[in-house]
């Protein structure tokens, strides 16, 4: 099935402590099932996003706010317009491959030494 970015949605995950500089910004074509899906995430993901966010108090201290919804041509498209945003919000963004990925999983997983 083709994806139609005709409205192409584009969001940030902030923390609501203002001190926090972690941003996260992506997009979707469908921003109530996106936000759903986050939201589930939470709960269990390994993902280094959603540690971050079980690591500072849950979804509850986290806010998904809505940038902008605009057409664009392609996925490849949609990136280059989350990168533009991120410089934009001069953000040190702390995308998944720049979370440090191994403290974030031992403070969710208990560690077990052998």
């Amino acid at each position: 099935m083709k994806i139609n970015f005709n409205n192409t949605h584009f969001y940030k995950i902030v923390s609501k402590d203002l001190t926090s500089k972690y941003i996260y910004i992506g997009y979707t074509t469908d921003f109530k099932r996106r936000v759903n899906r986050h939201s589930t995430n939470c709960i269990s993901s390994t993902l280094p996003l959603y540690c971050h966010i079980r690591l500072y108090g849950g979804w509850s201290n986290f806010e998904i706010l809505l940038i902008k919804t605009i057409p664009v041509d392609n996925a490849l498209y949609a990136k280059k317009i989350c990168r533009e945003l991120l410089e934009e919000n001069h953000a040190s963004q702390q995308t998944v491959t720049e979370l440090p990925i191994t403290p974030l999983i031992t403070d969710v997983l208990p560690v077990v030494k052998t």
